[in-house]
């Protein structure tokens, strides 16, 4: 009797195997199991986090919706991203095209910067964001800031904003070739800091409004 409990458990096992080897297209198992490699690998970086849904959509047309991308940089910075859909580009799965991404990064001395856009692309391999149309950019030290590309290398937790970058922020109005916002790893003595630094490069001008740094 048990022997004959033993061979309809895997016999019913094996039928299920059999049904999620239909269900579920070869594409969608190696982006799945990209996500396994991903949570086991010893260096962080980007964790995909499916819902049920995900995984549903994943079954029918491989198109996420709600997905949320999250993790941390090698130093210890945490970002945590959501997109309202997600496609793969193509059939290697190196990269992802996201609509309506969202999120933020948390440096390590507390500071965080938002970020939204319509459209983002994402490399899997080099762990990159690359944000292209309706961005917005926003720090808690008080700086909001436009730019038509941005690049989130999810690593080093760095971000470079090209432009023209626009920007308004505690001094006044500030324009710009780039924004880079980046982790301080050591001062000159090497010893190791945690703050953030936030600076603007190539034909900078700032327009100073009186009284700008107390609202």
């Amino acid at each position: 009797m048990a022997d004959g409990g033993h061979q309809h458990h895997r016999s019913r096992r094996s039928r299920v195997v059999g049904v999620l080897k239909l269900v579920l297209p070869m594409t969608a198992l190696i982006l799945l199991g990209m996500v396994v490699l991903w949570e086991n690998a010893e260096e962080p970086g980007i964790g995909l986090v499916f819902s049920d849904a995900d995984l549903e959509d994943l079954k029918t047309g491989m198109r996420l919706t709600g997905p949320q991308l999250s993790g941390a940089s090698l130093n210890g910075e945490l970002y945590d991203f959501r997109a309202e859909t997600v496609v793969p580009s193509d059939q290697g799965f190196s990269a992802l095209e996201i609509d309506s991404l969202s999120g933020e990064i948390r440096f390590l001395d507390a500071r965080t910067v938002s970020l939204r856009s319509d459209s983002a692309h994402l490399d899997l391999e080099k762990r990159l964001i690359t944000l292209t149309s309706g961005i917005e950019i926003d720090t808690s030290d008080g700086y909001h800031a436009e730019a038509s590309k941005v690049e989130v290398d999810t690593r080093a937790a760095e971000l470079v904003a090209s432009g023209p970058v626009l920007a308004t922020g505690p001094l006044g109005r500030i324009t710009a070739d780039r924004l880079l916002i980046s982790p301080a790893l050591a001062d000159g003595g090497g010893t190791a800091r945690n703050d953030a630094l936030i600076r603007f490069e190539g034909g900078v001008t700032l327009r100073y409004t009186p009284g700008t740094e107390n609202r």
